[in-house]
Formats: C-alpha cells, sequence, structure tokens
C-alpha cells in the first residue's frame, strides 16, 4: 500500500483476530456481551441512521481513492 513511496523507512505490521457469529446474541462470548451491554447498549437495537447500501471497507475505499503506482495500470471494471 504505497510502502515504497512514502519515505519512511520501516515495516507495516499487523494482526487480526475475528469470530464469527452464526446464530444470535447467545452465541457471542460473554466477556464481549457484557462489554457491548456495558458500552454501547444502543448496538443492540435497529439502526436509527446511516446507509443501506454501498458501504464500502477499508481496502476497498483505498482502492477507490488512491491513485495506483504502476503507470499505466488500469483498474478493473465493477461487476
Amino acid at each position: 500500500m504505497r510502502m515504497g513511496q512514502s519515505g519512511v523507512p520501516g515495516v507495516l505490521m499487523g494482526r487480526m483476530h475475528s469470530y464469527k457469529i452464526t446464530g444470535g446474541v447467545e452465541d457471542v462470548p460473554k466477556v464481549v456481551l457484557k462489554r457491548v451491554e456495558r458500552d454501547r447498549p444502543d448496538l443492540f437495537g435497529e439502526p436509527t441512521d446511516g446507509p443501506d447500501e454501498g458501504v464500502l471497507g477499508t481496502l476497498e475505499y483505498y482502492a477507490a481513492t488512491v491513485p495506483p503506482e504502476t503507470p499505466g495500470y488500469v483498474r478493473p471494471a465493477k461487476r
């Protein structure tokens, strides 16, 4: 992600863990459920704002807004 052109020496590293919830609230790990109940109880209700369509993930947004480094590269058309 444009690391070669940043002028900053170093390495970008990251680590992520995800947990897929396939059922309902009862399948959420208890420690997570308690934290959400304490800090963000609004997440248990239906959303009242925000887009229903067109939400981009981080990499999708990056690809759409940052020009490619390779000269002459043309992004494939959206499906």
